[in-house]
């Protein structure tokens, strides 16, 4: 193994600290702990955060996170309590048995050597490495992995993951310290996808360690206590300070996947999330003045980041698109329980008033493209699509037609009144209440625009509880991606079932259509018991499927979800870009699950 670079210069991380405090207190906001007084050049010596070593920027690598205000999970470092978030610093400190790429189709096994399913797809045995140890020098062993499932097991609902788990496992049985065997419910070859393999926020969960969490209540218990060394992971990392506006997480020694010699150390001392808030300028500037590494950023503003500074990049580099396609595939979700939202008609005739093009190119300076399924255009799953190419003539989801709009909404029984909207006998008009949050604000008054253009009363409203009337499915219209299928469809189909008894195709809890279809689900059942491999079976049923999605249009397909991650590359080079050293290695979102594999190929600046 190579010996780490090591630099050394008087850049103190307070410095940074202290800009970031007068940017949030310039915004209203709390500012976190900073020297009172900032030079305008670098000083020799700063204050910093008291009792937390400092750490020269050149070896501290900085998120600027982009979706709130603060981070109101701070102490709270496990991602099954109640408030717990893995996206803003659990997915860097713990680990996952696996890691998946989708630019390559690739897995990197991690805390586990091997999975393997019996012939009934009813058992999945599950091979540890050996050499995985906990942070406090506990042996990682298929004992955690036991005591984590079968709580899970336990407790369902009481936390998050717990009814998912519950449905698809009946027992997780240790057979020996390295190796456990779970027994399913029923068959289901995509468990250890689903569960144990880290990729996108696809469901995947850490495993706790027995001998910390045993006797706790996990729905209140925050593994939090930095005296006590916790929380206790196998990561390579451990928090030394946390708080609302950041959180600092330092290299620790004696990481088993160094010490095994399966990597090297990180490059890094220290990986910090700081606030950066939801204002673009502010997020433009942080990054643009080399304050922080990566941060996301939307439509101008990716572009205004890159012409700004040569050091900043993004996936494809520094010209357009910029970013990678994400699998969050966004649609415009019509409450299908809702009249007149129940008539399909109604659905196609609002979908053939949206010209998704239009959208993109204002919203998004033609940054982003229509999507007309259900998920992303990935390798796997395109050939699914062009599999039903005939089908899609037939049901365009990405036309805009104002006079197919016509047919439809006349078949359903409405009619342009003299104010040039469409209208029943009655003379009620067809109403969109479409409730939208921070990050569609511009999309959807293009949306809305197009709809009242096109005879349809739409109204736009940016509640503050948006989001969560969409998640408790009380919305009526909410514009909003999903997530599902990264390399087979079977799992974005999934999402639109309404609830089987004794079988994956019972994911009512996250139908936000509420569109229901018995033969469509018993398919979709099917489909779960096939192998994702076998693609000539799965591509007849998943034709089969959209032989009754596609006319009933549960949910109105509009665009795909670009994540544009700006890179700085002042002071870590080699991000998963298209032109880098080790090009793309994984998606580079360091709010989802493979980041840590970003963290293990990030090398200092020369």
């Amino acid at each position: 193994m190579e010996e780490r670079r090591k630099f050394r210069v008087p850049l103190k991380i307070a410095v940074l600290l202290a800009v970031l405090a007068l940017l949030v207190a310039g915004c209203g906001q709390p500012a976190a702990p900073a020297s009172e007084e900032m030079a305008e050049e670098p000083a020799e010596e700063t204050t910093s955060v008291q009792g937390v070593m400092d750490v020269p920027r050149e070896q501290t690598l900085i998120i600027g996170w982009w979706g709130s205000d603060e981070f109101e999970e701070s102490e709270i470092y496990t991602p099954f309590a109640i408030g717990g978030d893995y996206q803003r610093g659990l997915n860097v400190i713990y680990e996952g048995m696996a890691y998946w790429n989708a630019f390559r189709d690739e897995t990197v096994m991690w805390q586990a050597e091997s999975f393997d399913y019996n012939d009934e797809y009813t058992e999945l045995t599950i091979a540890l490495r050996p050499e995985v140890m906990w942070s406090d020098g506990t042996p990682f062993t298929a004992h955690d992995v036991a005591y984590t499932i079968n709580h899970l097991i336990e407790i369902g609902g009481e936390v998050r993951f717990g009814n998912e788990v519950k449905q698809y496992t009946k027992e997780a049985v240790v057979v020996d310290d390295h190796t456990v065997v779970l027994s399913l419910n029923f068959p289901f070859p995509r468990y250890h996808d689903r569960f144990f393999v880290w990729k996108w926020d696809s469901g995947a969960f850490p495993i706790m360690p027995k001998h910390i969490f045993e006797g706790q209540d996990w729905a209140t218990f925050t593994h939090y206590d930095i005296e006590k060394g916790w929380p206790v992971t196998t990561g390579p990392l451990k928090v030394v300070y946390s708080s609302p506006q950041q959180k600092m997480f330092d290299r620790r020694d004696g990481w088993w996947a160094v010490e095994s010699g399966l990597t090297d150390e990180l490059n890094m001392e220290r990986v910090m999330f700081v606030v950066g808030g939801t204002d673009q300028t502010r997020l433009i500037e942080l990054m643009t003045s080399n304050q922080i590494d990566i941060t996301e950023l939307q439509g101008s503003s990716i572009r205004m980041a890159v012409e700004r500074n040569e050091k900043v990049t993004a996936h494809y580099g520094r010209q357009a698109p910029y970013g990678y396609v994400d699998w969050w595939a966004q649609a415009l979700w019509l409450n299908n329980e809702k009249p007149p939202y129940d008539n399909a008609d109604v659905r196609w005739g609002i979908s053939y008033l949206i010209d998704r093009q239009q959208i993109a190119d204002i919203a998004y300076e033609g940054l982003t493209s229509p999507n007309p399924m259900p998920y992303p255009p990935y390798p796997g799953l395109e050939q699914y699509t062009e599999s039903i190419s005939d089908l899609l003539a037939e049901y365009d989801t990405n036309e805009y037609n104002p006079d197919k709009a016509a047919e439809h909404l006349e078949a359903a029984g409405y009619s342009m009144n003299d104010d040039g909207m469409w209208a029943d006998a009655d003379g009620n008009t067809i109403k969109v209440p479409l409730e939208s949050w921070f990050a569609w604000n511009a999309p959807a008054e293009v949306l809305v625009e197009q709809l009242k253009r096109g005879g349809i009363d739409a109204e736009l409203t940016t509640p503050p509880d948006a989001w969560d009337r969409f998640v408790s499915k009380t919305h009526t219209a909410f514009p909003a991606g999903h997530t599902g299928s990264l390399k087979e469809p079977y799992e974005a189909l999934n999402l639109y079932t309404c609830g089987k008894e004794g079988g994956p195709a019972s994911n009512w809890a996250s139908n936000q259509s509420l569109w229901c279809n018995a033969a469509f689900d018993e398919i979709v059942l099917e489909m779960s018991q096939v192998h994702p491999d076998d693609t000539e079976t799965m591509k007849a049923l998943f034709r089969q499927a959209m032989e009754i999605w596609l006319p009933e249009l549960p949910s109105v397909m509009l665009f795909n979800w670009k994540h544009n991650m700006a890179m700085n590359q002042t002071y870590w080079e080699n991000w998963p870009t298209v032109d880098s050293k080790d090009g793309e290695y994984v998606n580079e979102a360091p709010q989802l699950l493979g980041f840590h594999l970003v963290l293990l190929h990030l090398e200092a600046a020369e």
